[in-house]
């Protein structure tokens, strides 16, 4: 359930036979009636008679109280979707294990931490380039079916072509659209093995404290930036 308070909530509050967690905290400015700011903090609120659960008990407790059933399934067929709520799952393991008084465990973190990449990985953050101002992104298979119609278009003579990106228009030169096509597959292969290089430091890591102290942001190429007009 939704919840919102002008203090900040504390991740678990315990009362005579409840137990309340309130997570997803997200801080809101809201003008009150004399016109001054306040911070008004806006929260999911779970609460449970017990605790007398196991640690994947409770866990699936809190994605099914995020996620219906319905949801799930959609998202596990999305993969975007699915990467996001593995961090949630990671985020909600850590979270039961406190609320049962236990301390996350190395492989905790490791899966937080892992799951935090992927987010990163398949964020605007890695996956856009600049095409006349525009902030856009081709995923692979539209990168291969565009290569394949530019390389169609060449062999038949034909100089200039179309990119769409949903209701936006780029007209270029064919030559043009397989070098940027080109440019941005190595711009992506090059992600590809910086997210990989992380992953690996993540998983050979020993200590907790470098593990959460781990900047996995690092070492991605600068953003490729592209204009239509023949130089």
């Amino acid at each position: 359930m939704k919840a919102e308070s002008n203090v900040k909530p504390q991740l678990v509050e315990r009362y005579p036979g409840l137990v309340r967690i309130n997570y997803d905290v997200q801080e809101e400015l809201r003008e009150d009636m004399d016109g001054k700011n306040s911070t008004v903090y806006v929260y999911r609120m779970l609460e449970l008679p017990s605790v007398n659960m196991s640690v994947d008990e409770l866990t699936a407790t809190l994605i099914a109280d995020k996620y219906d059933k319905a949801t799930q399934i959609q998202m596990a067929s999305d993969d975007d979707k699915k990467i996001t709520l593995a961090l949630f799952s990671a985020n909600c393991t850590i979270y039961a294990k406190k609320i049962l008084g236990m301390e996350p465990s190395l492989s905790d973190v490791k899966a937080k931490k892992l799951a935090e990449i992927s987010v990163f990985d398949a964020s605007s953050a890695v996956n856009s380039f600049i095409i006349d101002g525009k902030n856009i992104w081709l995923n692979k298979d539209t990168r291969l079916a565009l290569r394949q119609r530019f390389a169609a278009e060449k062999a038949a003579g034909i100089t200039s072509t179309t990119l769409w990106y949903g209701t936006y228009k780029f007209s270029l030169g064919v030559d043009k659209a397989l070098d940027m096509l080109n440019a941005i597959e190595i711009y992506a292969c090059k992600c590809y093995d910086i997210t990989a290089a992380h992953k690996a430091a993540v998983q050979s890591m020993t200590d907790i404290e470098d593990l959460l102290g781990y900047d996995f942001k690092v070492g991605y190429p600068d953003k490729l930036s592209f204009t239509t007009t023949e130089e």
